[in-house]
């Protein structure tokens, strides 16, 4: 195994289909966890088809601007049948650094198809999962007392922070394209997992209360998760990224108790715990997946996370007013 840490130079020869049109063809690839330049090339290096830069690879911590964006390029025509890809790869901020996903070469129209549609798709999610947050925040504001509101927005917001970062916006808008703004972004974006079980605690409580669960979610989705956005925050983006796993542990226990508390309530006859059980279901089903796609443990589909939370957004918000409604009812029939 290579180190996390270091710099390397890649070589791929590719043979090409012969007849084929090399103007037509384009190469994309997903972001890095550091810096690289992908060069396109003639097999003997002679000339240059197509270039690809994320961020600025070099030899040391200081030569190193790492960017953690998408990239894409055309390919200049040329004869030739063989092509050489070549990439030039440093990381000295990451734990894991190198290549998270292949690059993609095929016809440029479908190439741009699949970058735009991805950003298109990621743009939708969070726009959904913003307006919901600030939707259920004014019905807070309105009415104090709804604290399952309060709760919930502050659920769909941290999502929504989750999605910003992972669908690279910022970068797009041509901010944290730096060293300082990768680290700031790489610690934001690991904040959100403590701050997204925080808040699913409380929520789930809100809805369905007791005294005991009330003292796990004191005590270990906020105080240990406090913790765990502390950390992220203090210490430099080598060391808490090479304990992601804290990360990951306490996303997946404390929600494996939420999971099974929930569970409980459904068995005993609570019935709004039965429809919140099902709604988080999807999530812990999306959350899995991630964490075993990122561990490359499964090849799936990709993180779909933030898809199964928007399906769970939708109940969430079919129990919330039925939940108003009830009361509503309650308080004409008073």
């Amino acid at each position: 195994f290579l180190p996390g840490q270091g710099y390397a130079t890649y070589a791929l020869e590719i043979r090409l289909p012969v007849g084929i049109d090399r103007a037509a063809l384009a190469i994309f690839t997903r972001e890095l966890s550091s810096a690289g330049t992908w060069m396109v090339s003639f097999a003997d290096g002679a000339k240059e088809m197509g270039r690809m830069a994320q961020g600025v690879p070099g030899t040391s911590l200081d030569a190193t601007t790492p960017v953690w964006v998408n990239a894409t390029a055309p390919l200049v025509t040329g004869g030739e049948v063989r092509v050489m890809l070549r990439l030039h790869l440093s990381n000295f901020r990451h734990a894991r650094g190198g290549t998270l996903y292949s690059p993609k070469l095929g016809l440029r129209k479908r190439v741009s198809q699949v970058a735009s549609f991805r950003l298109v798709l990621d743009a939708s999610i969070f726009g959904i999962l913003f307006i919901i947050a600030l939707y259920h925040f004014i019905l807070f504001l309105q009415h104090r007392e709804d604290r399952p509101s309060l709760f919930f927005a502050l659920f769909c917001g941290a999502t929504a922070l989750r999605q910003w970062m992972t669908g690279q916006f910022s970068q797009e808008l041509g901010m944290g394209l730096s060293a300082r703004g990768f680290e700031v972004l790489l610690a934001l974006e690991y904040m959100t997992m403590p701050l997204m079980l925080m808040s699913s605690g409380l929520f789930v409580h809100a809805l369905v209360p007791g005294p005991y669960f009330r003292r796990f979610v004191d005590g270990f989705c906020v105080g240990l998760g406090a913790v765990l956005v502390v950390f992220a925050f203090l210490t430099e983006p080598l060391i808490f990224s090479a304990n992601v796993y804290l990360y990951q542990m306490h996303l997946v226990l404390c929600g494996a108790i939420v999971f099974i508390y929930l569970v409980y309530k459904a068995f005993i006859g609570h019935v709004l715990a039965r429809w919140v059980c099902l709604a988080f279901g999807m999530v812990i089903v999306g959350t899995v997946n991630d964490i075993l796609h990122s561990k490359q443990i499964i090849q799936s589909a990709g993180y779909i996370g933030p898809y199964t939370f928007v399906a769970f957004v939708l109940m969430q918000s079919g129990i919330l007013s039925g939940v108003y409604a009830r009361a509503h009812r309650k308080a004409e029939h008073l």
